[in-house]
């Protein structure tokens, strides 16, 4: 189901013969134990938010299953069109990606 594209590296004299559970994080000093899920950051590009970012990962999500904690942020400066422009990434956004946007700014 394409959890065979995750890796897991084990780094420094402490790491674990033990293969720890998916998306399991062993603590410091304390090899094989868990206390929480492994975290990923989803950062979007311009012209973005975190609801297209959401969107674009979505199958992503369903095949790392429960395993993994997702954290989206939305960037700190506002994304505008440059009127006129045909490049993809300075023209209007088109009326899908709106809707995907719900309302939040690019």
């Amino acid at each position: 189901e394409g959890r065979d594209l995750l890796v897991r590296v084990g780094t420094g004299p402490t790491a674990s013969a033990e293969e720890p559970s998916a998306g399991s994080v062993p603590q410091p000093g304390q090899p094989g134990k868990v206390s929480r899920k492994s975290r990923i950051l989803a950062l979007h590009g311009a012209p973005a938010n975190v609801n297209i970012m959401k969107f674009q990962v979505r199958l992503m999500q369903k095949i790392v299953g429960e395993d993994f904690e997702w954290c989206f942020l939305d960037g700190p400066c506002p994304w505008e069109p440059v009127p006129g422009a045909t490049q993809l990434n300075l023209a209007e956004r088109t009326p899908v990606e709106k809707g995907l946007a719900k309302g939040l700014p690019f």
